[in-house]
């Protein structure tokens, strides 16, 4: 299936950041077409709202985002605040679909309680002006990138892949690592575990996105993937819906 389709949209508006943006992504039949890409979605730790287990992987790696210079380039006061972040995938729907992993996830009983389990990689049909408390980057590739992005990501859906809590807790603690060192290693397992930025790195690198090939996916925080998108310049902001 391919990843992309034509279509336009605008999304935002001058509420959030005094930012807006329209996304224009093309079919992969047209060679013409503006450059295919993905959006990274990083999720700002805003303390009454986040999870305690968000609020101590930010604690864990804040270290990781800081820059001995003084730095006041674009985003520069969020590094440190990331606890989570999503990769966007435009599909032939006309839709963004997000892509990541939840530490768990809930089902309402019929008494009203909820019943937690581990979180499973998810696919959410979604508009990037919908969610709370993110910044959005703008991640060019191709459209043979996207798809294999794309083709990676859904296989992690349909094989039920769950939430790597061993690496979570410890690989920001200990200098050994435990999950995924990168996309070739992962695809030759029929099931992985992952938290979230091991899996959107991996899938970078399905894409092709050159700056992430040498990357250790199962190293890499949700902290540290903000400063390298945006100390480095790996992306494009385009929108944020910061709710302070």
């Amino acid at each position: 299936m391919s990843a992309v389709a034509k279509a336009s949209a605008t999304v935002g508006s001058g509420n959030y950041d005094n930012r807006s943006f329209a996304v224009q992504v093309s079919g992969s039949a047209d060679k013409t077409s503006p450059v295919p890409y993905f959006l990274l979605a990083f999720k700002v730790s805003i303390e009454e709202d986040d999870h305690w287990l968000n609020k101590l992987a930010v604690w864990g790696t804040s270290s990781s985002a800081s820059n001995s210079k003084k730095d006041d380039t674009e985003g520069s006061q969020y590094r440190g605040k990331i606890s989570h972040v999503e990769i966007l995938i435009n599909h032939e729907d006309e839709k963004w679909y997000r892509y990541s992993i939840m530490k768990k996830t809930g089902q309402r009983r019929k008494d009203g309680s909820i019943l937690w389990q581990w979180g499973k990689v998810h696919a959410i049909a979604t508009k990037p002006d919908s969610v709370k408390n993110y910044r959005f980057y703008r991640i060019n590739s191709s459209f043979e990138g996207v798809n294999k992005a794309l083709s990676f990501l859904e296989e992690q859906v349909n094989n039920g892949s769950q939430f790597n809590f061993s690496g979570y807790v410890l690989n920001f603690i200990f200098p050994f690592k435990i999950g995924n060192n990168n996309y070739l290693q992962a695809v030759k397992k029929k099931r992985n575990n992952w938290f979230c930025t091991e899996l959107v790195i991996c899938a970078l690198q399905a894409g092709g996105v050159w700056h992430m090939q040498m990357r250790k996916a199962c190293a890499v925080s949700p902290n540290e993937l903000y400063r390298l998108v945006t100390e480095e310049h790996l992306g494009d902001h385009v929108y944020s819906h910061i709710a302070l």
